[in-house]
């Protein structure tokens, strides 16, 4: 079954991150080369704001992907 995507839950804190992984390769080019893209809410805030943090996302991703096919000619 797939699974809608959601904020994640820390179960220690209990607050809400928005949380995606930076591929290795892409790092350097990526805000300050950090293993994961997170952001944080409260539960209300992180459901409305999962999907405009998603795109965001989507869009450093690509300019990073950018960068690196740049730097690889």
């Amino acid at each position: 079954m797939i699974r809608m995507a959601t904020p994640f839950k820390d179960p220690r804190t209990g607050i809400f991150y928005f949380r995606r992984v930076v591929p290795k390769a892409l790092r350097p080019f990526f805000d300050g080369a950090s293993r994961e893209y997170k952001r944080t809410r409260g539960p209300d805030e992180a459901r409305q704001r999962y999907h405009p943090h998603a795109v965001v996302y989507d869009q450093k991703l690509a300019a990073a992907r950018r960068r690196f096919a740049s730097q690889q000619l």
